[in-house]
C-alpha cells in the first residue's frame, strides 16, 4: 500500500511539474506591467506639397515621401510604404517628362467630359479615356477606382508595355487643388496583401489638407501616426474630452501614458524616449522630471481659466510662482500661462473649454533649450474639436 501511494505521489508530481513547465505565465507578468492604457487606431499620413491627408492600416509600415526630378524634366512625386514596396501613390508637375516609358503614377489627375472620363498622362501625351470600375466618393471629391480592363489597351489585350494598372492589379486616380500637382494616382500591385476593401477604405479616408480624418473606434482614445517634416509624429485624439494634439515619436521622441489612478480627472504623461532608460514606472506615474503632463479638471464653477488658477492655487501651483500670471492665446482659445517652482521649476499654460480646465506642464529638473522647445512645439499642435 506504501509502495502504492509512493508511485502515485511521485506520478502527481511529474504531473504537476509538466503543467507548470508549459503553462503560459505571461498574462501574469503582463498584469503587473501593465499599468497605463495606449489609445488605438490607423496611421494617418498628410502632406502639404499634395494637400492631402488619408489614413492607411498600420501594416503597411511608415509612409515617406520621394520627389524630385526622377524624369527629363518638371517633377515627380512619390509616397512609398516601408512594409510595402507594391503600393505606391504618385503624381508629376505640369512640365514633368520622363525620358523613359510611362507608368501608372505618371498622372496630372483625370478629366471629365459629359459621362466619360480621361487619364491626363504626361502633357506631351494625349488623354486617354478610361472606364472606372467604381468611383469612390470621399471629402476630397470624387476618386476613381481603376483595375485591368479601365484602360483600352489593357482591356483589348494589348501585346507589350501599354499604359495600364498591370494584370490583376487596382489603382485610382484623383484631381487635388494646388498648383504644382494636379492630380495623384494610387497603384497596388499586390491585391493579396492589401486587399481591394481595405484599398477603398484608404481612398474613402482622403481628405484636403485642413481637414482632420477621424476614424471613430470602440474607444475614446485615438492614435495616428503620420510624418512631418520627415519625422515620425502620432496625432492624439480624446472624444470624451473633445481635444487633440500631437508628439514627436522619432527621433529623440516622446512615449505616451496615461495612469490608471489620475492626479486629476483624466492625466495624460509624455516622456522622453531616451529618459525612460534613467526612470522607474512609479517615477512616471508621480511625474518626476523631466515630463510633459495635461491633467484635466472639472470646472463646474465655469471659471475663466486666470479665476482657476488663483482659486484653485494647489491644483494650478500659483502658490508656489513668483512671477505675474501671463495671458496666452493657443491656437484661437485663451488662457494663462505661468512659471513657478517648487522642487523643480516648471511652466504651465492654462486653458478652459467645455466643463473642463486643461492645465499642460512641462517639468524640468535642469532648463534645456531642446525641452523647452519641445514644450512650445507641443502648445501649438494642442486643439479643442468643439
Amino acid at each position: 500500500m506504501k509502495k502504492i501511494f509512493l508511485v502515485t505521489g511521485i506520478l502527481g508530481a511529474i504531473f504537476i511539474f509538466v503543467v507548470l513547465l508549459f503553462l503560459d505565465f505571461s498574462h501574469f507578468q503582463k498584469k503587473e506591467t501593465e499599468v497605463f492604457l495606449e489609445g488605438v487606431g490607423d496611421s494617418v499620413f498628410a502632406n502639404d506639397i499634395l494637400g492631402i491627408k488619408f489614413s492607411y492600416p498600420k501594416v503597411l509600415g511608415v509612409a515617406y515621401v520621394r520627389d524630385g526630378q526622377m524624369g527629363e524634366t518638371g517633377e515627380k512625386i512619390e509616397i512609398r510604404f516601408t512594409n510595402n514596396e507594391n503600393f505606391i501613390i504618385g503624381g508629376i508637375t505640369e512640365d514633368f517628362s520622363a525620358g523613359r516609358g510611362g507608368i501608372f503614377t505618371d498622372t496630372r489627375g483625370y478629366v471629365q467630359r459629359g459621362e466619360k472620363h480621361y487619364f491626363k498622362f504626361v502633357s506631351n501625351k494625349e488623354e486617354r479615356e478610361i472606364v472606372p470600375k467604381r468611383i469612390i466618393e470621399s471629402k476630397a471629391g470624387n476618386i476613381l477606382l481603376l483595375d485591368d480592363k479601365s484602360f483600352e489597351a489593357e482591356r483589348l489585350g494589348v501585346s507589350g508595355p501599354v499604359l495600364g494598372v498591370g494584370r490583376g492589379n487596382i489603382g485610382a486616380v484623383m484631381n487635388l487643388q494646388n498648383s504644382t500637382f494636379s492630380g495623384i494616382a494610387f497603384w497596388n500591385l499586390d491585391v493579396t496583401s492589401f486587399t481591394e476593401k481595405s484599398f477603398e477604405k484608404l481612398l474613402k479616408s482622403v481628405t484636403f489638407t485642413g481637414e482632420i480624418p477621424i476614424i471613430r473606434e470602440e474607444s475614446d482614445l485615438q492614435k495616428l501616426m503620420f510624418i512631418k517634416n520627415g519625422q515620425e509624429w502620432t496625432s492624439f485624439v480624446s472624444y470624451n474630452f473633445g481635444f487633440s494634439f500631437a508628439y514627436r515619436v522619432e527621433p529623440d521622441g516622446y512615449a505616451l501614458f496615461i495612469p490608471e489612478e489620475p492626479y486629476s480627472v483624466k492625466t495624460f504623461i509624455l516622456t522622453k524616449k531616451s529618459d525612460l532608460d534613467n526612470m522607474k514606472p512609479q517615477d512616471v506615474v508621480y511625474k518626476e522630471p523631466p515630463v510633459l503632463t495635461i491633467d484635466i479638471f472639472e470646472n463646474s464653477g465655469n471659471l475663466t481659466a486666470r479665476n482657476w488658477a488663483e482659486k484653485y492655487a494647489l491644483q494650478s501651483q500659483y502658490i508656489n510662482t513668483y512671477y505675474p500670471i501671463e495671458t496666452a492665446e493657443i491656437n484661437g482659445v485663451e488662457g494663462v500661462r505661468l512659471q513657478w517652482e517648487g522642487l523643480y521649476g516648471s511652466e504651465s499654460v492654462i486653458m478652459k473649454n467645455g466643463g473642463y480646465i486643461f492645465n499642460i506642464t512641462y517639468s524640468y529638473a535642469d532648463t534645456s533649450a531642446e525641452r523647452k522647445k519641445d514644450f512650445e512645439e507641443f502648445i501649438q499642435t494642442f486643439e479643442f474639436l468643439h
